[in-house]
């Protein structure tokens, strides 16, 4: 797993770096305020499924995780993580990818 650097918040310009999605899946960091910027930069390429995992149980059951179809050409914005839910044990949200190929992330942090 690789891990996504979150981007500033600003007041002024700030340009939003993407990354390229790792294969074995990434973590951010998670203050409970981020936001995930997925880009599928393929415009005519096979959808891909986005895996945020979940950690949370409700009466022992575990919450199912979240999926999220990104398109090609789509650019989609999730969150904010909300920490008793998607946070690992270092604190980190958890990504995977039924594909990495032309796939793209940033994260904007939490103020």
């Amino acid at each position: 797993m690789a891990t996504v650097a979150p981007i500033a918040r600003a007041r002024t310009a700030n340009p939003i770096t993407f990354t390229a999605a790792n294969g074995g899946g990434d973590t951010f960091a998670n203050s409970g305020r981020e936001l995930l910027l997925v880009r599928h930069t393929n415009g005519v390429g096979s959808a891909v499924t986005l895996t945020v995992a979940t950690t949370e149980t409700v009466d022992g059951l575990a919450v199912a995780d979240l999926a999220v179809v990104i398109d090609p050409g789509e650019t989609q914005v999730l969150g904010p993580f909300p920490k008793a839910i998607y946070d690992n044990s270092s604190g980190n949200v958890a990504l995977s990818w039924s594909s990495a190929t032309d796939i793209e992330v940033a994260v904007i942090a939490g103020e």
